[in-house]
């Protein structure tokens, strides 16, 4: 509702966001998309203040312009991760770990892990 009435070139970059201090003078609080929309916003801050008497609050004292900053995304990966490999030695050093062990669920753990790193 509040968006109808800002001038047409604010729709959009400029959003009302509350109204602080008390009942009897509030303040309010408008984000705006970047610092060049806060500059034009500032430019129109009387028909701003205008629009928010009309539509929000009468009582408006005044208004408080704030750069929103905005929420990253989640991070994506470019490129898959690196494989790693086990070299030739630590191979060799598993294999015979795999036959030295007396626990038969460890000896076959070890012995997939060295089938793993030789491929």
């Amino acid at each position: 509702m509040f968006q109808a009435t800002l001038p047409p070139v604010l729709r959009g970059h400029v959003k009302f966001v509350r109204m602080d201090g008390d009942s009897a003078a509030p303040i309010a609080v408008l984000f705006a998309d970047s610092p060049a929309w806060l500059s034009r916003a500032r430019q129109q801050q009387q028909q701003l203040l205008s629009s928010i008497r009309a539509e929000i609050s009468p009582s408006c004292a005044g208004l408080r312009l704030r750069v929103a900053i905005p929420v990253p995304g989640p991070v994506t990966r470019q490129r898959p991760p690196k494989k790693r490999s086990l070299s030739v030695q630590a191979t060799q050093q598993i294999r015979a770990a795999s036959n030295s062990v007396n626990d038969p669920a460890l000896a076959e753990a070890l012995c997939r892990l060295a089938a793993v790193a030789s491929r």
